[in-house]
């Protein structure tokens, strides 16, 4: 994430000493990670791209919702429909029974995992979208992410303590997890730009396309082939978040 660092300015780096911005950072940093933690642990319940799913849908009407109490953006009445549309396809698409046997297929258990990483990740958005207003995109872009890291490995520490111990990753591993990460950069990087040019909630509807991204990567990985049914309300909700975007255009 350090690249990002290059395009803050540099008089937002003197706002790392106040101590709101370091708490709001500290909140940002310790939901993200926890709603990662979740959304990690739903996927041993639903296939990749139906949890992805759940959780654009999830985080686009929190997010929303968020937008509306804290930033005072108030939806349209079309963009109300979308949402509405994208809330009765995702309740169709948890009906869907596709079994796999590399999963436990509890799906209740996998989109209350999804739903409540949601609630944190809207939370984190929140924050890290206000301090990308007020401070500076890509340095709070970078501060986030690192944030999240610690936080992950401190929560990997403390349910060492307690449970399982952190496993040993091997250079091969470690070079793995760096090559597929490394688009987080220009990701965080983007969203954290675009959140000082429009609102909240579109900004955050706009990422759908990384819907279609993780059901062809778990369709050809992990075996995680989709039944039509499926298709159907996922290209329903896909819609619905692209009819969000074009509304906020």
């Amino acid at each position: 994430m350090t690249p990002l660092l290059f395009f803050a300015s540099k008089e937002s780096f003197g706002s790392l000493l106040i101590l709101p911005v370091i708490q709001e950072f500290l909140i940002a940093g310790a939901t993200g990670a926890a709603a990662l933690t979740l959304s990690l642990w739903a996927v041993k319940s639903l296939p990749v791209g139906v949890k992805t799913v759940f959780g654009r849908l999830f985080s686009v009407v929190i997010v929303f919702v968020l937008g509306f109490f804290f930033f005072g953006e108030i939806p349209l009445w079309n963009e109300l429909f979308f949402v509405t549309l994208i809330l009765i396809a995702g309740g169709a698409l948890a009906m869907q029974k596709n079994e796999f046997a590399h999963l436990d297929n509890k799906v209740a258990k996998g989109i209350f995992l999804t739903f409540v990483s949601a609630i944190l990740a809207g939370f984190s958005f929140y924050y890290m979208s206000k301090l990308s207003r007020e401070v500076d995109p890509f340095l709070s872009a970078y501060v986030w992410e690192t944030l999240i890291g610690l936080f992950a490995l401190l929560f990997g520490i403390l349910r060492s303590i307690s449970a399982q111990k952190i496993a040993r990753v091997s250079w091969k591993e470690f070079g793995t997890i760096a090559l597929v990460s490394w688009p987080t950069i220009i990701g965080t990087g983007c969203f954290a730009y675009a959140i000082t040019l429009g609102p909240l909630g579109i900004a955050n509807a706009i990422g759908a396309g990384g819907i279609l991204v993780s059901i062809v990567i778990a369709h050809f990985l992990y075996g995680e082939k989709l039944i039509r049914a499926q298709w159907f309300w996922i290209a329903v909700i896909f819609v619905g978040l692209v009819g969000l975007k074009l509304m906020g255009s």
